[in-house]
Order: structure tokens, then C-alpha cells, then sequence
């Protein structure tokens, strides 16, 4: 149970980080731990290097602990810069 008293800033969060994996044949743009605004401009810059290889684009959020507005509008905005192939499960 929570403690109503305790100090929010005593909550520990998840270091963030991101990774661009293209040994598939693919551009897996892999994010995790805590991706909020302060990470928004270093996952745009990762999403149009992902875009300028030519690669279809992956995003994976599986290792993400927190996933901020921030970081979903930097997905959004980079999409309309792809070509919709499909989809790849």
C-alpha cells in the first residue's frame, strides 16, 4: 500500500536510454526506462537517423517504464517522413 506521506521525489525512476539496431533488416529503434520530455529531442534525432536509412522503421517500447506524451508526439511527427510499406509483425 502506498504511504500518503512519503515524498513523490523519493520514487525512483528508471534511467532512460535508446538504441537504433539494424542487423535485421530493419531500423529497430529500441527505447526503455523512463522516456519523458528532457528525452524527446535525442528520440527525434533517433527516429530520422532510423528514417534516413531506408530501412523500414520499427519502434520498440517494451523496455519502457514511463512513456511521456513528449516522446509519443516525436513518434507521430516522424511518421508522415516514412513509406508505408505495411506492416511487420
Amino acid at each position: 500500500m502506498l504511504d500518503e506521506a512519503a515524498d513523490p521525489s523519493a520514487v525512483p525512476t528508471i534511467a532512460p536510454w535508446q538504441a537504433l539496431d539494424t542487423s535485421t533488416g530493419n531500423a529497430v529503434v529500441a527505447l526503455g526506462g523512463d522516456q519523458d520530455l528532457a528525452e524527446a529531442p535525442r528520440v527525434e534525432l533517433l527516429l530520422q537517423v532510423a528514417i534516413d536509412t531506408g530501412l523500414p522503421v520499427l519502434v520498440d517500447l517494451a523496455q519502457c517504464t514511463l512513456i511521456d506524451a513528449s516522446i509519443l508526439e516525436a513518434i507521430f511527427r516522424a511518421a508522415p517522413n516514412t513509406a508505408h510499406d505495411g506492416y511487420a509483425p
